[in-house]
């Protein structure tokens, strides 16, 4: 499993947002 560009924003975004927790698990999930 690679880091990439998209899974560090996201995980930023998660932990900024906890309204955006469901596309977090979508995300990371995909």
């Amino acid at each position: 499993m690679f880091i990439s560009t998209l899974q560090l924003v996201n995980f930023v975004m998660c932990n900024s947002k906890l309204i955006t927790h469901f596309l977090c698990s979508l995300l990371v999930l995909a």
